[in-house]
């Protein structure tokens, strides 16, 4: 949701900034994202100690996938510094970091455009441009691809070649 929220304001701001143009409807868009924040905080956190105390996501995971982890988090966490230490984000974003991200996208970025934010909002696109770079060496990839082909497959018949100790038969 929280993925969602973000290209929705890049792709459509001036939509988002006439939403935002009622005091109300920005207070449900802004206590909307940041109760997603939290759920995917909480959805992270539980994710991170999973992966810590299973044995077996122990054993298949990479430093890749740690970091990956590190990354999330650190933007979760400053994308809630930035929501509630510079209040209205969904309004500057659309004016402020839109421009600079569209600058981005054409391979000519206008640093100048997001140099005068605070530490926090610099961190917060920062940590965003680190988990692209990560994510696709990531066993975290495998969100961006809903099996749909799963609906109609045939169940698959699993045989086992070796007994429970691990040994050969």
């Amino acid at each position: 949701m929280l993925f969602v929220g973000h290209l929705i304001g890049f792709l459509v701001p001036g939509a988002v900034t006439a939403w935002n143009g009622s005091p109300v409807r920005l207070l449900v868009l802004e206590a909307a994202g940041m109760t997603a924040a939290m759920v995917a905080l909480v959805g992270l956190l539980v994710l991170i100690y999973r992966r810590l105390t299973d044995e077996r996501l122990k054993a298949t995971s990479r430093f890749s996938d740690y970091l990956a982890y590190a990354t999330l988090l650190f933007a979760i966490g400053s994308g809630l510094w930035v929501a509630v230490e510079l209040r209205w984000g969904s309004s500057w974003y659309t004016t402020v970091v839109v421009p600079y991200l569209g600058s981005v996208a054409k391979l000519q970025p206008d640093f100048d455009l997001v140099a005068p934010l605070p530490l926090a909002a610099r961190l917060h696109i920062g940590s965003g441009f680190l988990l692209m770079a990560v994510f696709g060496a990531t066993s975290l990839v495998h969100a961006l691809f809903f099996p749909i082909t799963y609906l109609w497959r045939p169940l698959q018949l699993v045989i086992w070649n070796r007994t429970r100790g691990g040994s050969s038969q």
